[in-house]
């Protein structure tokens, strides 16, 4: 499984979070199993390049 993410208007100086969770594409719903969502988060930090 892959996934891209495009962002743009970040603030160098600022942290984000990213938080996911897989999805049934023919209902619309959260996968699940044993109740609960499969999910991830992630903290980007940025980093300024010269």
């Amino acid at each position: 499984m892959n996934e891209h993410l495009y962002f743009s208007h970040l603030v160098g100086t600022v942290s984000y979070n990213v938080h996911a969770w897989l999805v049934d594409k023919a209902t619309g719903q959260p996968i699940t199993i044993n109740g609960q969502k499969i999910e991830a988060t992630k903290r980007i930090a940025l980093r300024c390049i010269p």
